[in-house]
């Protein structure tokens, strides 16, 4: 009798154990998951902030490769150079930790993060020889150099292009 008993509640513990397991397992990727659908909403508030908006608008009207003068000599320029590299390192952060993929940050903002970098390099290459301080912006140039290293193919053909067959 007792044989019998141990007998039907190894089977029942085992598939107990295993689906503990597999819920495990669906709850951390559902975790996962949600944590990185709230991270991409992050990513969009701040970039649709007034703010934000007028900073990229005003750096991204600089031409390629700006003279640090450009940026320098203009306060309003200046502010807006502030405020996207503030926000840049911290996006370069929130990608090297993980928190934000890299992938989801190159869909929704990786173009104009390599338009900035574009636009802002020389000055930024300036800054750190004048001040000494060699860490300014290190953040937001990890970022481009990144994103350059890891491009989305669907960053080259649009995502009008890239997407087209995408069904809901």
């Amino acid at each position: 009798m007792f044989s019998t008993i141990e007998s039907v509640l190894q089977p029942v513990t085992l598939l107990a154990l295993i689906a503990g397991i597999l819920f495990g397992v669906l709850e951390i990727r559902r975790a996962a998951k949600a944590r990185d659908e709230k991270a991409a909403l992050d990513v969009l508030n701040i970039t649709v902030q007034r703010e934000v908006m007028d900073a990229l608008a005003l750096i991204l009207e600089l031409p390629k490769d700006a003279s640090p003068e450009q940026v320098q000599d203009s306060g309003e320029l200046l502010r807006a150079s502030e405020l996207i590299m503030s926000l840049y390192e911290y996006w370069g952060i929130m990608v090297f930790y993980r928190v934000v993929p890299l992938r989801t940050l190159d869909l929704l903002v990786g173009g104009v993060v390599r338009g900035s970098w574009d636009r802002l390099h020389r000055f930024v290459e300036w800054y750190r020889e004048t001040t000494g301080v060699p860490v300014r912006a290190e953040w937001f140039q990890w970022l481009t150099e990144r994103l350059n290293q890891y491009p989305q193919p669907e960053k080259k053909l649009g995502a009008h292009v890239a997407f087209a067959r995408w069904k809901p």
